[in-house]
């Protein structure tokens, strides 16, 4: 497993996101059901704050994206709409 740190930005935790395979996603009682438009949401809102890093909104975006990254092996995976079991 690759050494993800709390010093990676905010786009290298997107574009590593990005670069897995698109799939749904549960992790404990939160279902995501499409990994890559959940990202480029997150993207999107992080666009319209004028300082993201001063934000907690985006602090807590970037926090649960980088649980994402570090736990994507272990998350149950379905495919893309259709809820894991």
């Amino acid at each position: 497993m690759e050494d993800h740190r709390d010093v990676l930005t905010f786009k290298q935790i997107t574009d590593k996101l990005l670069s897995k395979k698109n799939s749904s996603i549960r992790d404990g009682s939160n279902y995501i059901s499409d990994l890559h438009e959940f990202v480029y949401i997150d993207i999107s809102i992080i666009k319209t704050i004028n300082n993201p890093k001063m934000s907690t909104r985006c602090q807590m975006i970037k926090s649960y994206l980088l649980h994402l990254l570090k736990n994507y092996d272990n998350l149950k995976k379905g495919i893309v709409n259709v809820k894991p079991k």
